[in-house]
């Protein structure tokens, strides 16, 4: 029996639609198609991946030799005929990709329950940041104060955002860094609209003070529906707006050591220990599969301290593939970083991507990448977005993160 498994990226504005007619923006229909093959780097053996536009049979085949990677392509047309398929694997679960499976002839007995999938849109909230916060707290463990709030009053927010000298505003269903409002201290004419769209749209806003980030690191679990356990470290690097660009890819016993220069290694620990139970609490037995809390360090005066929290994602990301890829397919203590491209004209991330695979010439024993890059979905002339796994590099290419 196999799993089927689907690059869906617009589940976070999915869930906030929370509809089964949903229909993704441009963008979101675009990067999901640039990156279909994505999957195949982290998913099992006996497995298939749809691929709604298969054109590069030569790209799978080369990875697949050079990688052992066994996953299969299906395109959606492909998936009725295949009655082996016991289970279904997509980025992110929600009432429109529940549809997509059945509309390709998924039998709905192999898919989450109505039910399972509310509690999973209910849990993607960010209002769950503050739940998980206090847990925490409870357990011992220090985080910052205040817990960031929710309202669905925008004169509240605008408050919050006059009253605290720099604060940022979410979105409560966003991914990847947007659906993001930074205040200043002070009104200003954009914020209000930023956040009354929000609110009009999502019924929300959730509240919080900035911090003095330092970096941007997360913890990864993985759920069989009865346990949650520790999966790994992703550190990840944003833009100066919060938006995602890119993981270094490292073992876990180098990130936790780069970590524990800021922080002590006891809390660490504990965060190891404690939220796995917490997230077990959460689902109820009714999650299956990967998920992360984004965390920050962050400078408190002198020191450094760990926001154990930022937020849940309930779903694969691009954190959790930079841990699974760096332990399938890169030599253990090599590092290196996984970014993902946007290229606005026709023929700029073709370009781009033959040239960085010229200049960094992979390098590959035994199945894993020692130096050299790799792309991790093929390129062609339309491609706008591009996935690029480096690794060997020199330190000026590791400026974004404190190596």
């Amino acid at each position: 029996m196999s799993s089927l498994y689907i690059f869906n990226p617009e589940n976070d504005l999915a869930l906030a639609d929370g509809c089964r007619n949903y229909y993704p923006p441009p963008a979101a229909r675009k990067i999901a198609g640039d990156l279909a093959m994505l999957p195949i780097w982290y998913a099992g053996d006996d497995s298939h991946v749809v691929v709604p536009k298969f054109t590069d049979g030569a790209y799978i085949n080369d990875v697949s030799a050079q990688f052992g990677i066994k996953a299969q392509i299906l395109q959606p047309t492909e998936v009725r005929a295949h009655e082996t398929i016991a289970s279904c694997v997509p980025w992110g679960w929600s009432p429109y990709i529940s549809k997509r499976f059945t509309d390709m002839g998924v039998d709905a007995g192999i898919l989450p329950p109505s039910e399972a999938i509310a509690l999973y849109r209910d849990l993607s909230n960010r209002k769950t940041t503050a739940a998980i916060l206090t847990s925490l707290s409870q357990a011992g463990i220090d985080v910052p104060e205040p817990l960031p709030c929710y309202t669905s009053s925008l004169a509240e927010a605008m408050r919050f955002v006059e009253t605290n000298r720099r604060s940022i505003l979410k979105a409560p269903w966003s991914g990847s860094g947007r659906g993001l409002v930074w205040g200043r201290g002070i009104y200003e004419r954009s914020v209000e609209q930023l956040c009354r769209g929000i609110i009009n749209r999502q019924g929300g806003i959730i509240c919080e003070k900035a911090l003095d980030k330092v970096l941007d690191f997360a913890m990864e679990f993985r759920a069989d529906g009865e346990n949650v356990e520790f999966a790994g470290y992703s550190l990840f690097c944003t833009d100066e707006k919060g938006a995602y660009r890119g993981n270094m890819l490292a073992s876990d016993t180098f990130i936790e050591e780069l970590l524990c220069r800021y922080v002590g290694q006891e809390t660490l620990v504990m965060l190891k220990q404690v939220l796995p139970e917490i997230l077990q609490k959460l689902f109820g037995g009714k999650y299956k599969g990967v998920c992360g809390i984004d965390m920050m360090i962050y400078r408190d005066g002198s020191i450094c301290r760990i926001a154990p929290c930022i937020e849940l994602n309930l779903r694969m990301s691009m954190g959790a593939l930079a841990r699974i890829f760096y332990d399938r397919y890169v030599k253990d203590g090599v590092l290196g970083r996984l970014d993902i491209l946007y290229f606005g004209k026709p023929g700029e991330a073709e370009s781009y991507c033959r040239d960085t695979v010229s200049k960094y010439p992979p390098s590959i024993s035994s199945g894993k990448l020692v130096a050299g890059a790799v792309l991790l979905a093929p390129v062609c002339g339309d491609t706008g977005y591009a996935a690029v796994a480096r690794c060997g590099l020199a330190e000026s290419e590791f400026q974004e993160f404190p190596v």
